[in-house]
């Protein structure tokens, strides 16, 4: 006697193969990585010139969050203009799962006309910038 499914279970489903595991993705080199971060470097570091020609310390918060603020106002609010220029002269970056920072070895000029018409203040030296990329942007950390 052929045997009948039984009215209250379920008829046989049939499972759908497991999915193939997702192909990974090729490892960009950190070479090839570099070149594509590096004109972001510039790019904060061109807004953080501009943000001295603007003599906004807000703007210089904007690139540089842990700037000594109180400093840049004071010396913003005491000039008719200010001048910085970053020269790099050599990036060292560094890649990791959670991290993408930069080193930037750089002369870094200053170059201030005070609003009283004193004599033109211009000071260049050999800092290093350290920066990190968040989210899509690049960001001072620190200048030493």
């Amino acid at each position: 006697m052929p045997s009948t499914p039984r009215a209250n279970s379920p008829p046989k489903q049939r499972q759908p193969a497991p999915a193939a595991p997702a192909a990974p993705q090729p490892r960009q080199k950190p070479e090839e990585r570099a070149a594509v971060e590096r004109p972001l470097v510039d790019q904060a570091l061109r807004r953080y010139e501009a943000a001295f020609a603007s003599l906004s310390a807000d703007s210089v918060r904007s690139v540089y969050p842990s700037a000594p603020l109180d400093q840049v106002a004071k010396d913003f609010a005491n000039s008719r203009s200010y001048t910085l220029t970053i020269q790099p002269d050599s990036y060292q970056f560094v890649f990791t799962e959670t991290l993408t920072a930069a080193t930037v070895a750089a002369r870094i000029g200053h170059e201030a006309t005070p609003k009283s018409g004193a004599r033109v203040s211009k000071v260049e030296k050999t800092q290093t910038i350290q920066l990190e990329k968040q989210g899509a942007n690049w960001i001072i950390k620190q200048i030493r």
